[in-house]
């Protein structure tokens, strides 16, 4: 069973928590929901306030604390089936469909290209800052972080098409680090 599987019978399961102020899976993994527009615009002008290096390092920190809590909330540990199916998890987010193009995985090579369709986050961030919207830092950074918390070794996904930009979607590659 796929993970976004998982998640979503957890929510109907009554697994999934609201109350207290808190969202939590199973008693022990936080969750949060904003809106996507207003998601958009911040991380945009933290991209702007920051500078996109800056903003791409704390993005990818970020994904690397999720991957982590993720871990220690499911008990999930690494397998190529989590490697291959962790768009399902970001799916469950509403962050956009992500769909895996190719992946290669082996003792000495990494090789994942992954598409990212119906974000509400990246539609908005075009909405509002067209052609010069950075929302996508955001999921280079946390591809980046969780590919490298998983691996042990410094990974970095470069977006090569982009939705905000023109592309019919965006489309994230990775790069081992050497």
């Amino acid at each position: 069973m796929a993970i976004a599987d998982i998640l979503k019978k957890l929510l109907l399961g009554r697994a999934f928590v609201a109350e207290d102020g808190r969202m939590t899976l199973l008693g022990r993994y936080d969750v949060c929901l904003y809106e996507s527009a207003a998601f958009a615009y911040l991380v945009q002008m933290y991209c702007r306030w920051v500078g996109h290096k800056k903003a791409l390092k704390i993005f990818k920190e970020s994904g690397k604390i999720a991957i982590k809590k993720a871990q220690e909330a499911f008990g999930i540990k690494l397998s190529i089936s989590l490697l291959k199916n962790f768009h399902k998890f970001m799916e469950f987010y509403g962050w956009g469909k992500f769909e895996v193009i190719s992946f290669k995985y082996g003792d000495k090579e990494f090789d994942v290209k992954c598409k990212l369709s119906n974000s509400p986050i990246v539609e908005n961030g075009k909405k509002l800052f067209g052609k010069n919207s950075n929302v996508c830092l955001l999921f280079i950074g946390n591809l980046s972080g969780v590919f490298s918390s998983l691996l042990g070794k410094d990974v970095e996904f470069v977006e090569t098409a982009c939705y905000a930009k023109g592309a019919p979607y965006c489309v994230f590659e990775s790069r081992v680090k050497k």
